[in-house]
């Protein structure tokens, strides 16, 4: 006879896999989780941040391009009188006046506070080149950001992706032991009536009572299991841990991945991570060019305005147009040094560019091969599935016709049991496995 524990994790089964209408869990489907992790996750919204800070710093070094205005004011007080001595006649002498001035003078300014007004308009000549370098390392730099942020993207959905499989794999295994244990119960209730009528032994009662235990609590871990899973979805989801729902099965994609290749080719052309060293290496040549720039003379073009308010006898308003160059024509090698520092940069940038690209290339080849196992196990999983049901079949006919003994048809049930589990297990890692083929090749 069956035992309340028995009932009691059929029902908990039932309310897993088959809840009642007008309360069954809402169907999440694998692109739902997919746009509510993007549109939910807290490191993602971080990168995209991080992508508009570059964007105002690319912003800020076009900038600089500009002619760059300053104005500023001082008030001095002098604390000594400035004296000019003016020499007897220095102004000229006239035959009606005689000379200018008649003796040796001294005028001197008034102690006092004096105050003035400047604007300044600077604008770079030579400078412009580098500028124009240092605005290409700032555009690198967002791009740098950008395939950041599409790699996290791409490392979330792949997150999400085994995460919704792994709920799948449990639900299947919900299912599937909510199945064997209500078969046992059924056998144990027809083992009951044969005992009664002397047509088997106790013994065989016992192993099936002994079975429909094992499978109460095969059936409580798979339970629990699911719980589990669901749970990691929902924290990839950015929802209440406690949220229930269901997970639609997945088709498996019959497109043939045999173009290893054109695979390849794809990943190369798609990942973050191959394009963020491309970009690195870019970045490393724009930063030698700057520093070889280090030898050209500094010339700015420059306009000064100058007006001091009391300014007494003297002019008020300066206005002043400069060209200004400067150069250091002897280093004592340091820059040589700095460009060959630069150099050896280069040539980092390009090794490791090189190496992601092979790493990119070993890992497409690898991920290739374990969809074609995945597919392989899948298929042999599936045969196996399909004798274990028909042997399942001959083993219950030949009992209901008392050819054949309950053990018989216990063992068959466990064969056809673990032949299922092992089906839908290889189902879900061909799924895995396609997930993380596409996340090689760059797919978002």
């Amino acid at each position: 006879m069956l035992r309340g524990l028995g009932w009691a994790i059929l029902l908990l089964l039932l309310a897993w896999t088959s809840p009642a209408p007008g309360q069954e869990a809402p169907v999440l489907t694998l692109e739902d989780a997919l746009a509510a992790a993007l549109q939910a996750n807290r490191p993602l919204r971080e990168s995209e941040l991080e992508v508009h800070r570059h964007e105002d710093l690319l912003a800020a070094a076009r900038a600089r391009r500009f002619p760059a205005l300053q104005i500023g004011a001082r008030q001095q007080q002098l604390l000594r009188p400035i004296e000019f001595k003016v020499e007897g006649g220095a102004l000229g002498t006239y035959p009606s006046i005689g000379a200018i001035p008649p003796v040796d003078t001294t005028v001197a300014s008034i102690r006092g506070q004096s105050t003035y007004v400047t604007a300044g308009l600077s604008q770079p000549l030579t400078g412009l080149h580098k500028i124009g370098l240092a605005v290409e390392v700032q555009a690198a730099e967002l791009k740098v950001a950008q395939q950041s942020a599409r790699g996290r993207r791409q490392a979330l959905a792949a997150q999400v992706r085994q995460a919704y499989y792994s709920v799948l794999e449990a639900q299947d295994a919900v299912q599937a032991a909510g199945d064997t244990l209500a078969l046992y119960v059924e056998l144990e209730r027809v083992a009951d009536q044969q005992l009664a009528l002397q047509a088997v032994l106790k013994a065989d009662l016992l192993e099936v009572r002994a079975r429909r235990k094992a499978a109460e609590a095969e059936a409580l871990v798979r339970a629990n299991e699911l719980a589990t899973y669901k749970e990691r979805l929902n924290l990839l989801l950015g929802r209440e841990l406690s949220t229930d729902f269901r997970v639609a099965a997945q088709p498996v994609a019959e497109a043939s991945f045999e173009d290893l290749p054109g695979l390849q080719a794809r990943a190369l052309a798609n990942r973050p991570d191959v394009h963020q060293a491309a970009l690195r290496l870019e970045q490393a040549r724009v930063q030698r060019e700057i520093q070889r720039a280090e030898y050209l003379p500094e010339v700015d073009l420059n306009l000064t305005y100058f007006r001091q308010v009391d300014s007494g006898l003297l002019p008020g308003e300066t206005i002043l147009a400069e060209l200004a160059a400067s150069w250091e024509p002897f280093d004592w090698g340091r820059r040589d040094r700095e460009i060959a520092e630069k150099d050896h940069a280069v040539e980092q940038a390009e090794s490791a560019f090189e190496e992601a690209r092979q790493q990119i290339q070993a890992e497409v080849a690898e991920r290739l091969r374990k969809v074609r196992e995945a597919r392989a196990l899948e298929e042999a999983a599936r045969a196996a599935r399909d004798a274990a049901e028909e042997r399942h079949r001959v083993a219950v006919k030949r009992f209901e016709q008392k050819s054949a003994l309950l053990k018989d048809v216990l063992e068959a049930q466990a064969q056809l049991s673990a032949a299922r589990r092992d089906f839908q297990r290889a189902t879900v890692t061909t799924l895995a496995a396609l997930a993380e083929l596409a996340r090689a090749v760059g797919e978002d």
